[in-house]
């Protein structure tokens, strides 16, 4: 028996044309995006209003993450343009 033929705790994966982990997997997906589509994807038949407000956290998350990078990255672009190596 493989992992997909098999649920731990419910059925609201294995019901799924594709399930959450192999779409994460397929798309080279992080912890918080694969969080994300998890709880998306589940949320109809298991946690319901609970499971969006989840995906929603993740997403913050996600999103804090993206902006702090993208202020890195112009910090240090800017630093390197001014003559300075940045740290």
């Amino acid at each position: 028996m493989t992992a997909n033929e098999e649920q731990v705790g419910g059925r609201h994966y294995i019901t799924k044309p594709i399930q959450p982990w192999d779409y994460i997997i397929a798309n080279g997906m992080g912890y918080l995006e694969g969080n994300i589509i998890k709880y998306i994807s589940r949320y109809k038949e298991k946690g319901g209003l609970e499971d969006l407000i989840k995906a929603s956290h993740y997403l913050e998350k996600l999103i804090e993450v993206t902006l702090n990078e993208r202020v890195s990255e112009t910090t240090n672009s800017k630093t390197i343009i001014a003559g300075k190596k940045a740290d």
